[in-house]
């Protein structure tokens, strides 16, 4: 009899608990979506609205499928999911947070306004060709502890570091759920805080991001199928290294010569390594063609889209730095094979006029003269591309001007980026800004959820 007494107050505990779990994370993103209406953090209300729009669908798909049960396993089950769900949730409020930062918080505010300005351009463009095509909201970027850029896009699946999905999905250890989600995020070295010539890598991350959101990827790869129809490497460049060379070449396209100058100095091989390498190599007579194009002829393959885009001096700089280094290489017999690959891609691609970086050429020599000439911060009232600002941080970096603490006029240019932006939402979202974002919720739910199922043995 005594139990009887006191299982329903056991239950009405464990339901009055779960009510309170399944209520608080809708007010929390009711906070952040009020946040968002203020001018400090206008930038990220798309942003904000497409994640909330979804967390609301999978919270209130737990609620469903608890559908107020009075029963234990049922309960242990739906508390299982809100805090599998506050775990995806907190991968982003986590991002989020950086920028309430002061040190922090500048650096990744100039590395959003990067990645937005050269996402910006591409989303114009399609949503003119396409008005009733619902669009995915631009990139998030965060530090994270790995060595390199990387980029997770919704549809690009694993293509992102695995503990970026191990944090957001608690005991998921799969990268699929961060390819479902809203919005992609691109993570940023803690390593390059404050150093900002490296922001430049964003340029080629943001390349993933417009692969994926706007579906390049099929018309891509038969592009370059077609294109090196008569080269032995022909499924290296159009299926196995198709996401690295489009990214690189959007990047080049983007960011022009300040992203291969990054890149040549990020490349992790040896000379002794690029000197023997081969791709595809032999491995249990399999094929491996790994990511990438082997080292020198993936900065090749960048070197003559500069020189494509009209950027033969600063090309011809870089390969004398590179060769100065990496003299041999084992791929050398192919490299005829970007004359057909850089091309293949850019007229496949059909990547717009407003994002080509050599209409920024006067900008970034005004620029230039006056943040090297002075001390003094830029003019606020000049709305200068970020992009621009980064090139010269990157100038600077090469060849630094006698009497310039490049720290602080990286600072300068930094602090410019952040507060010269234009008041309001992001520009390309305005009409959009708090739309319902596309949802993902059934997908979502079944790779966040699936290992959820209460056991007493698991206690």
């Amino acid at each position: 009899m005594p139990v009887n007494h006191v299982m329903p107050d056991l239950l009405d505990r464990r339901k009055s608990d779960l009510e309170a779990q399944l209520e608080s994370l809708p007010r929390e993103l009711k906070h952040w979506e009020d946040l968002t209406n203020e001018t400090s953090f206008e930038k990220h209300h798309s942003q904000v609205a497409a994640l909330a729009g979804q967390m609301r669908e999978l919270n209130d798909k737990v609620k469903k499928t608890w559908n107020e049960a009075s029963d234990f396993v049922a309960i242990q089950k739906a508390q299982r999911d809100c805090q599998s769900l506050q775990s995806a949730w907190n991968y982003f409020r986590e991002k989020l947070l950086m920028r309430f930062d002061q040190r922090i918080g500048g650096h990744v505010r100039a590395a959003d306004a990067y990645a937005w300005a050269c996402y910006e351009p591409v989303l114009v463009d399609r949503r003119k060709a396409n008005p009733s095509e619902p669009f995915r909201e631009p990139p998030l970027v965060a530090f994270d502890t790995e060595l390199s850029p990387w980029a997770q896009s919704p549809r690009r699946k694993g293509a992102s570091r695995g503990d970026a999905t191990s944090e957001a999905t608690g005991s998921l250890g799969d990268q699929t759920l961060l390819a479902e989600m809203p919005i992609a995020v691109l993570g940023v070295p803690w390593s390059t805080a404050e150093f900002l010539p490296n922001v430049a890598a964003l340029a080629h991350e943001t390349g993933h991001v417009v692969e994926s959101d706007f579906a390049l990827a099929d018309t891509l790869e038969t592009a370059l199928a077609n294109a090196t129809d008569g080269s032995t490497l022909s499924d290296g460049w159009s299926h196995y290294w198709r996401k690295e060379v489009f990214a690189d070449l959007f990047a080049c396209y983007a960011a022009g010569p300040s992203f291969v100058w990054t890149l040549t100095d990020s490349i992790p091989d040896s000379p002794a390594t690029v000197k023997i390498k081969r791709r595809p190599s032999e491995v249990s007579g399999s094929a491996q063609w790994g990511k990438y194009p082997p080292a020198t002829l993936r900065v090749l393959m960048n070197l003559y889209a500069l020189r494509t885009l009209g950027y033969s001096d600063a090309a011809s700089e870089i390969e004398k730095y590179w060769k100065n280094d990496y003299p041999d290489h084992a791929m050398s017999d192919f490299e005829d094979d970007v004359k057909l690959v850089v091309p293949a891609v850019y007229e496949a691609a059909k990547l717009p006029a407003a994002l080509d970086y050599s209409k920024l050429t006067s900008e970034y020599s005004r620029v230039y003269r006056t943040a090297v000439s002075q001390d003094s911060d830029l003019d606020l009232a000049e709305l200068y591309n970020p992009r621009t600002l980064v090139a010269v941080a990157s100038a600077v970096r090469r060849k630094p001007p006698p009497g310039i603490d490049q720290n602080v006029l990286w600072a300068r240019l930094r602090k410019h980026i952040v507060l010269s932006r234009p008041p309001g939402v992001l520009a390309g979202q305005r009409e959009r800004a708090g739309a319902p974002a596309r949802l993902r919720t059934e997908q979502i739910a079944d790779l966040l959820f699936r290992d959820n199922d209460y056991d007493e043995d698991d206690e």
